[in-house]
Order: C-alpha cells, then sequence, then structure tokens
C-alpha cells in the first residue's frame, strides 16, 4: 500500500470509529455508564477511562515526534508494517487475547472515572486528526516514536496511528459486548444506540 493510501486508510477508519462511539455512548447516563456485572468487570465509563488514559500517552509521544521530524515523505512511498510492530497491533486489537494484562499506569484511577472522561475520550478523535494534518508532509515510516508503555519499543509514526484505532475498536467492541448484555440498564438506550448494538 503507498503511504498516501495509507493516510486515506487511517481518516476514514477513524472518521467511521468516531462516528460509531459517538451513537453507542452519546446519552448514556450515571446508571448506564457505572454498571458492571461483577466486581471483576469494568463498567463503561472504566472502560472510556482507559481508553483515555492510553490514547492520552499515545498521542504526547505522537505529538512530539510530527514536532521534532525534518523528514518528508518521498512520493510514491510503499507502507509496510514491520513485523513486531504488528504483532503488537495484532495483541491490542480486537482479535488480540482479552487475558492480557492491563499496565497499572493505563488502569483507571479508580471505581470513579471522572465525571467528563467520556467527553474527554471523543475529543482524541479530533486530536488525532489534527495531528494528521500537521503531519500531512512528515515521513510516517522513517519518523520514529518510543511505546509510552514499553520505552524499549519503538514504532513508525503511522503505525501510533492504527495502535491508537485499533485498540480503540478493541474496547468499543468490550462495550458493545457489556450493552448487549440482557440485565445492562437499557431504560433510556435511545434509537441510535439500539441500531449500533445490532
Amino acid at each position: 500500500m503507498k503511504t498516501l493510501d495509507y493516510r486515506r486508510f487511517l481518516k476514514d477508519e477513524f472518521d467511521r470509529q468516531e462516528s460509531y462511539a459517538n451513537a453507542m455512548l452519546s446519552g448514556l447516563d450515571s446508571e448506564q455508564l457505572d454498571w458492571k456485572p461483577d466486581e471483576e468487570s469494568w463498567s463503561v465509563r472504566e472502560i472510556v477511562e482507559h481508553l483515555r488514559l492510553t490514547n492520552e500517552a499515545y498521542l504526547s509521544e505522537v505529538s512530539m515526534a510530527v514536532r521534532r521530524s525534518d523528514m518528508t515523505e518521498p512520493e510514491g512511498q510503499e507502507y509496510v508494517t514491520p513485523k513486531l510492530a504488528q504483532r503488537f497491533i495484532n495483541a491490542v486489537g480486537p482479535n488480540g487475547n482479552d487475558k492480557t494484562p492491563v499496565p497499572k499506569v493505563l488502569v483507571p484511577h479508580s471505581e470513579h472515572p471522572p465525571e467528563n472522561t467520556l467527553e474527554l475520550f471523543l475529543k482524541h478523535y479530533t486530536a488525532v486528526q489534527e495531528f494528521m494534518i500537521e503531519a500531512t508532509m512528515t515521513d510516517l515510516v522513517r519518523t520514529k516514536l518510543k511505546s509510552p508503555i514499553m520505552p524499549i519499543l519503538k514504532f513508525q509514526l503511522g503505525d501510533a496511528f492504527k495502535i491508537i484505532l485499533m485498540h480503540n475498536e478493541r474496547h468499543l467492541k468490550q462495550i458493545e459486548r457489556l450493552m448487549s448484555l440482557t440485565v445492562f440498564p437499557k431504560k433510556k438506550l435511545t434509537e441510535a444506540r439500539k441500531a449500533s448494538l445490532h
């Protein structure tokens, strides 16, 4: 895939995912946000808080990488994800192992995350799009950044965007499964969110 096509893929997928997240999450009340099937499980609000913490960590690294890079993308460049990075993307994506331990720094700080954590998470889609625009001429292959969780790992800038995308997808699917449980409080589900669950 040409890097230009990869950029289009990322933009289209983030647009799709933002619409999906908004349709599913907007309008949930406190009971729905904080409900959990058991004490070992996360609530919708806790899952969203995990995404917020993860995205902020990665976007901080993306910001620094974009602003310090002086490497311009060659015309017609092919975009190839290294095998190690692809394994990482697969591990954190929707088909990854559900039993993979979550790093402590990305675990919700308490049983009661900030009231505005949903709003903060959804704002990350705007931030991602802004960084992608800022990086329009930046080489997505040669510009590298370190993993905020495992600094020994380094990723291509283009792969960092995909890590955010696929990790979001993993946990949005988790929220979808949670909201699909028959015991989940559904009294105020909107028609839009009902449609998002089917």
